[in-house]
C-alpha cells in the first residue's frame, strides 16, 4: 500500500529531511507547500488548494505536475489535501511543514487531522518531533530515554501506558489533563491502550 507525504505551507524543514520523507511516497503539496517542495528539489505528484500562495517560479518549475485547484473557502488547503487522501486507497499519511508560522493554522492542522482517523493513519513530522493524533490503542517506536507527552483533546477512558517511566493503568483523562505530560521512554517502544477518546501523542526524535 502506497504511503503519502503531505507538504504544507508552514515553517520549512531542511531539504535533506524533506527528501528523506518524500522517498518512495506519494507527495501531495497543499498550496504554498509547493514552494517548499521546489526549494528542496522535490517534484510532487500533485498540488492541491486554492493556489493563492504558489509563486510564479514554482508554477513554472512544476508545469507538468497535476494542479488540483479547489476554490472552496470553507476549509483549509491542508483539509483539501486530507480530503484527497481520504478518497484514495492510501492508508498512511505523514505531514510535514504543518507547524510554525501562524499559531492558529498550526493548531487547526492538529485538530483537523483527528476527523480523518477513521480513514487513514496520520503523523505530523519534523526533524525534532513526531505527533500522532490517536483515537484507539496503538504501539509506537522511539529511542530509549526520549521524551513522550500525551495530550488529551477529549475525555479519554481506560488509558494504560506501557514502556514509559511513569506507567498508567486504566486511568480516565479529561480534556487538557497534564497527568501524561512529559513522560519518558524506558526502551525503544511503548504502547498506549485506550478504550475511547482522542489525544495527541508527542514523541521527540
Amino acid at each position: 500500500m502506497q504511503k503519502a507525504l503531505i507538504i504544507c505551507n508552514g515553517a520549512a524543514e531542511s531539504a535533506e529531511f524533506l527528501r528523506a520523507q518524500a522517498k518512495n511516497n506519494f507527495v501531495l503539496c497543499a498550496d504554498g507547500g509547493a514552494n517548499t517542495a521546489a526549494a528542496a528539489d522535490i517534484t510532487p505528484d500533485a498540488v492541491i488548494g486554492d493556489m493563492d500562495s504558489v509563486t510564479a517560479e514554482t508554477r513554472k518549475k512544476f508545469k507538468k505536475v497535476p494542479w488540483l485547484k479547489i476554490r472552496n473557502q470553507n476549509n483549509t488547503d491542508f483539509e483539501k489535501a486530507l480530503d484527497f487522501i481520504k478518497k484514495s486507497d492510501i492508508k498512511e499519511a505523514a505531514v510535514v511543514c504543518a507547524a510554525g508560522g501562524r499559531l492558529d493554522f498550526t493548531l487547526n492542522n492538529l485538530f483537523a487531522a483527528s476527523r480523518y482517523l477513521p480513514y487513514f493513519d496520520i503523523v505530523f513530522k519534523s526533524a525534532a518531533w513526531e505527533i500522532y493524533p490517536v483515537n484507539k490503542s496503538k504501539k509506537f517506536k522511539c529511542r530509549a530515554g526520549t521524551r513522550i507527552s500525551l495530550l488529551p483533546l477529549a475525555e479519554c477512558a481506560g488509558v494504560s501506558l506501557a514502556g514509559l517511566e511513569y506507567p498508567l493503568k486504566n486511568k480516565n483523562l479529561t480534556l487538557a489533563d497534564t497527568l501524561t505530560l512529559s513522560n519518558r521512554a524506558i526502551k525503544n517502544n511503548f504502547e498506549v491502550r485506550m478504550k475511547k477518546g482522542l489525544m495527541l501523542v508527542y514523541i521527540e526524535v
